[in-house]
């Protein structure tokens, strides 16, 4: 009994002291890091918001760790192809993900098929910061707020149209559940993005569509669309005059996004922390962040934790909407 104490006392110790030096080793990677250059893939084409932010953000990273950040579009299946790159790239932070962040949780909450799980082999960094997301109307249709547009549909069910920007998109169940939640009935219409969904919505051939505040404001200026509420939560601080969707009758209607980056799951917490310190630090950079309000958008002032603990909600609440639904990736 003693001899077995004692070598069950010394497997204690092995294993406390193994755990401890590896939590040493990893502290000291972090501390060291970077000692080469990095590599920021982007998870859209170029010219759009993402890859403009991630450039800006590129910059001050690499003067903060005085090692070239290197951005990499790796644009497709709606930032899914960049997030497969990254989730099977080495764990060690010099392969980093920028994306908007919605792909993820839709992807898992929808249980695409794909060769990674988007919220176990993709692990947050930081939110950058959220969409400012506005419902817009053709300018000449008779609705100037969110309960007028629901009259509507209700008196023409099925006639009215709503532009999404793809098939099973954020925008897409957003619609379905604004849709539900109204007891209202529309078509939806999918397009290949934010911009031809806006053509359409101008030249008068849909009738209505979520938008972001960068994509809308050119055109509610121009008298060619006009916006009746805001789709997050809470008021913006950019259109602070323009009521919630939520709180024109329908509480809990918040459709989120934003951009963020992420890492390679398994890489070690203190290296997480300390990634996360300095893209926190550097997106506060005056010209950056007013890059970024210019496109509406809002910064975050979620921890790395909270932010994880707001993708799992989130992937929970487009799957449930998707389900109720019958909504399917392609």
């Amino acid at each position: 009994m003693r001899i077995h104490l004692a070598l069950t006392t010394l497997a204690l110790a092995v294993a406390g002291a193994s755990g401890a030096s590896r939590a040493l080793a990893q502290a000291t990677v972090a501390t060291d890091f970077p000692r080469k250059p990095i590599s920021l893939v982007i998870g859209f084409v170029p010219g759009g918001v993402v890859d403009v932010a991630a450039r800006l953000l590129a910059q001050r990273l690499s003067e903060a760790f005085r090692q070239p950040v290197l951005p990499e579009n790796r644009g497709g299946a709606g930032g899914n192809i960049a997030a497969a790159y990254v989730a099977r790239a080495p764990a060690d932070g010099y392969t980093l993900l920028f994306t908007a962040y919605t792909t993820l949780p839709i992807s898992r909450g929808l249980g695409a098929k794909l060769d990674f799980d988007p919220l176990k082999d993709i692990t947050p960094v930081a939110l950058i910061g959220a969409n400012t997301n506005l419902l817009v109307v053709r300018a000449d249709l008779p609705a100037r707020t969110v309960q007028e547009l629901v009259a509507l549909a209700r008196a023409k069910p099925g006639t009215l149209t709503f532009g999404t920007i793809g098939n099973a998109s954020s925008f897409h169940l957003a619609s379905e559940q604004l849709r539900a939640m109204a007891g209202a009935d529309w078509l939806n219409v999918h397009f290949k993005g934010g911009a031809p969904a806006m053509t359409e919505l101008i030249a008068g051939r849909i009738d209505f569509m979520l938008a972001t505040l960068s994509l809308a404001t050119p055109n509610i200026r121009s008298g060619r669309i006009r916006a009746i509420a805001l789709a997050n939560g809470e008021r913006s601080p950019y259109v602070p005059e323009l009521p919630t969707v939520a709180e024109s009758g329908f509480p809990g209607y918040n459709i989120t996004g934003g951009l963020a980056m992420f890492a390679p799951g398994a890489t070690p917490a203190p290296l997480l922390d300390r990634l996360s310190a300095e893209v926190t630090r550097a997106a506060r950079d005056p010209a950056l962040a007013e890059r970024l309000a210019s496109e509406g958008i809002q910064a975050s002032k979620l921890s790395r934790q909270q932010f994880a603990e707001q993708l799992a909600r989130e992937a929970e609440q487009w799957g449930r909407i998707a389900r109720a639904h019958d909504i399917r990736l392609d």
